[in-house]
């Protein structure tokens, strides 16, 4: 995301050390160029989103494992190698005009061997409801 309000800024990070898996990390900034400051997931979302947001991500990982063929295939996370209690939102996120993207990189909701990088796409209409009226996002869903 690149507007007037907000830009989102990445950081990749490419490690080998020699061993089996390479590590690659994403770590993302969202700024608030109103006031020039870092958008924390407390200046989005309501009071006592956690619990709510947590099941919400989970649950989307489920789903999207259906249409990734590159994940495993999940109706539950029962009997996988996910960390349930890891599976939370993480402030590594980025922002764009359609949804709020989580980055979870990989050892830190599962083994790299089971899964690397997982990024979950929450689009506005499924959090709206956990957003904060005046948030810095949003004039991006109130549109939407």
């Amino acid at each position: 995301m690149n507007d007037e309000h907000i830009f989102s800024y990445g950081i990749s990070r490419y490690v080998d050390f020699g061993g089996t898996y390479p590590a690659k990390t994403r770590f993302f900034y969202n700024f608030n160029l109103k006031n020039g400051t870092i958008i924390q997931e407390n200046d989005i979302f309501i009071d006592g989103y956690k619990e709510q947001l947590t099941e919400i991500i989970k649950n989307k990982i489920i789903e999207d494992s259906h249409s990734n063929q590159e994940v495993p295939y999940i109706d539950s996370f029962e009997n996988t190698e996910y960390i349930l209690e890891a599976i939370k939102p993480n402030g590594n996120f980025y922002i764009n005009d359609e949804a709020i993207c989580y980055v979870f990189n990989p050892y830190e909701i599962a083994p790299i061997n089971y899964i690397g990088e997982t990024e979950v796409v929450l689009p506005y209409k499924l959090i709206r409801h956990l957003m904060k009226d005046e948030s810095p996002v949003s004039y991006l869903i109130s549109t939407k």
